[in-house]
């Protein structure tokens, strides 16, 4: 009577089956990088599995790379290229007096008409010492956009990794599917099988290859996304070095005070937003002992003072905002990955209890179907979950400013 059972399949099972399993290789992507180079906090293995399709490319040299290739960088470059060029020019005006220091004067601060003093020793340090604050911006502006670069970087090759995850996983969905197709032949020949179990395992095994061909484009396009940040080719056949992390790599955050402390004097948005306070400051100072109460040119000035003020003090919190959001990211992700884990343990286990039954005449193809599509399905969570894990991690040295 067990075969009469599997007679009762129904034709839309297989759907469901690849429904499952589809939206889990869907919808997964993350948000899109002369320092040394940033990384997940994270004890990282490297399986054969993973490099078997090609060269091994690690994280550490497409960092290498981009210090040398990447657009960003290379804008952020011609910028402090810019910075230096001016205050150049500024300390070889400001050596003489005359005509032009004012000139100098009137374009920094707007003033169209003669300045009301002669330049003099104040006017003359301001400017000089302003233009050395504003090479200083330009030079921690690079800095800043190596830590961006750093963490774009990080992220498109954790893309890769991830995706590179989920091709392998759903390669072996596809083997674990062609193998049920070829027991539900073989029961037919036996006559323990029915039609539509053949028919069932076939809808799977069709949908496991669309599945896969989806998860092999975007393993591609990962690739492709990361050489583009990298800024040189890279091998078509190179494969990520790395496994993604455990939920062990974040057994020891550190402490969110600790993090903000360190963020505050490390991050340079802060520095450029506390270099710009003082530079404001000084103009204030210089333009407060050459123009009366009331004028346009000295009110603007203050009102640059407060927002510059204001400026530092968004700059510090946003520092601090983004410490503990990364810390709270990763918190949660270790615990939502170690809870996947446990449950791609258990949907494994459950596989092999319905091949077990499924032999003993006991389960139907219906029931290893679904088996196999839970078990894809807790896999590719588990991927994601380990996939946010480490971008919270690389997140969290972005927060600290850290090299």
């Amino acid at each position: 009577m067990t075969w009469i059972r599997r007679y009762r399949w129904p034709a839309a099972a297989a759907l469901v089956a690849a429904a499952v399993a589809w939206p889990a290789l869907h919808g997964l992507a993350l948000p899109s990088a002369a320092s040394a180079p940033l990384r997940p906090n994270a004890a990282v293995s490297t399986p054969a599995a993973a490099v078997a399709g090609g060269p091994a490319y690690t994280l550490d040299e497409a960092l290498r790379q981009a210090e040398e290739h990447s657009l960003q960088l290379q804008l952020a470059r011609v910028q402090v290229d810019r910075a230096q060029l001016n205050y150049e020019y500024t300390l070889d005006t400001t050596r003489n007096w005359g005509s032009d220091v004012v000139r100098v004067l009137q374009l920094r601060y707007n003033v169209s008409s003669i300045w009301p003093v002669s330049p003099d020793d104040r006017a003359q340090d301001t400017l000089r010492h302003t233009a050395a604050m504003g090479l200083d911006q330009a030079k921690l502006g690079l800095e800043q956009a190596h830590q961006a670069a750093r963490l774009a970087i990080t992220r498109a090759y954790l893309e890769w990794q991830k995706a590179t995850a989920l091709a392998q996983a759903q390669e072996e969905a596809l083997a674990r599917a062609k193998a049920q197709e070829a027991s539900a032949s073989a029961g037919i020949q036996a006559g323990t099988a029915s039609r539509y179990d053949l028919l069932a395992a076939q809808a799977q095994v069709g949908a496991m290859q669309a599945a896969l061909t989806a998860a092999r484009s975007g393993k591609e396009s990962a690739r492709l996304a990361l050489e583009r940040l990298v800024g040189v080719p890279m091998d078509p056949t190179a494969q990520p070095a790395a496994d993604l992390p455990g939920p062990e790599a974040a057994a020891a955050l550190p402490q969110a005070d600790s993090l903000v402390a360190e963020a505050l004097k490390q991050r340079p948005e802060a520095a450029i937003a506390r270099l710009s306070q003082a530079m404001k400051k000084e103009d204030l100072d210089l333009l407060t002992h050459d123009f009366d109460s009331g004028t346009i040119i000295l009110s603007n000035a203050q009102i640059a003072a407060r927002e510059a003020d204001l400026q530092v003090q968004a700059a510090e919190a946003d520092a601090a905002l983004q410490v503990r959001q990364a810390l709270l990211a990763a918190a949660s992700a270790a615990d939502r990955l170690k809870a996947l884990q446990g449950a791609e343990d258990q949907a494994r286990e459950a596989l092999r209890l319905a091949h077990l039954r499924f032999d003993a005449g006991l389960a139907t193809t219906t029931e290893v179907l679904g088996a196999q599509s839970a078990l894809s399905q807790a896999t590719a969570s588990r991927i994601q979950a380990a996939a946010d894990l480490a971008g919270a991690l690389a997140d969290i040295q972005r927060a600290a400013g850290r090299r």
